[in-house]
């Protein structure tokens, strides 16, 4: 579906400039669509996913977040931001 296809786009964008984002993240509605997701994720390499459970009321969705830098490197560039 539609969700599925803005995903990969994002996932496919973010890792031809890796370096732009601490974390790159989407909402998940669909719970159907994280295995395909997962697998597109996996091809592309990131350092780590993450996958958040956010619930409101009977609706359950996910935060899918992947970042391409190391812990390290992230924590690098925070400190010299000042963050």
């Amino acid at each position: 579906g539609g969700e599925r296809r803005f995903v990969t786009a994002l996932v496919r964008e973010s890792a031809r400039a890796p370096h732009a984002a601490l974390w790159f993240t989407s909402l998940v509605s669909s719970g159907r669509s994280l295995p395909k997701l997962l697998a597109e994720l996996s091809r592309a390499s990131p350092a780590r996913v993450e996958q958040l459970g956010v619930a409101t009321g009977n609706k359950a969705m996910r935060v899918l977040a992947w970042s391409f830098l190391e812990d390290a490197q992230r924590g690098e560039r925070l400190a010299a931001n000042g963050a």
